[in-house]
């Protein structure tokens, strides 16, 4: 689990307006894919997300759906875990809190840090421009979970 269930969406905080196109586990922070382009329809085909390689692109939000890539035909999407299926709609919260564990290794954050990612999505302290996702307003409780407040 990377997200636990107590977080708080500002009213207008949040979008299912994006796809993805790879396996990804929520909580992490995803950046637009310029690369490819989604399912298009009557959405917008170039509203792609993806986890970060490195520490460049601009920052979207956190993810908040588990993407899977599930033979649909043997099993289905677990509804209880909220996940979605590669290529499908996912959800992402630009404006709020997170009770969130993806935070890169070695990091000990405290209440006030800036909140930053680095390669795979995960949030850091170390400063890297353009990467800054918002604020800890926690330091690591006992299983290593802390809060932040997004502000995208």
């Amino acid at each position: 689990m990377a997200l636990k269930p107590t977080r708080v969406t500002i009213p207008g905080g949040d979008s299912v307006a994006y796809f993805m196109n790879e396996t990804a586990e929520r909580g992490c922070v995803v950046i637009w894919d310029t690369s490819l382009t989604g399912l298009g329809g009557l959405d917008d085909p170039n509203a792609v997300v993806k986890l970060p390689t490195d520490s460049g692109g601009t920052p979207v939000g956190v993810l908040m759906n588990d993407v899977v890539n599930k033979d649909l035909t043997r099993t289905h999407l677990n509804a209880h875990k909220d996940e979605v299926q590669v290529n499908g709609k996912v959800a992402v919260l630009k404006k709020g809190t997170v009770h969130t564990n993806r935070i890169a290794n070695g990091v000990s954050p405290v209440a006030g840090d800036s909140a930053y990612y680095t390669t795979a999505g995960v949030f850091t302290t170390a400063v890297v421009a353009g990467a800054l996702v918002g604020k800890f307003t926690s330091a690591k409780d006992a299983d290593g979970y802390v809060v932040v407040d997004v502000r995208l």
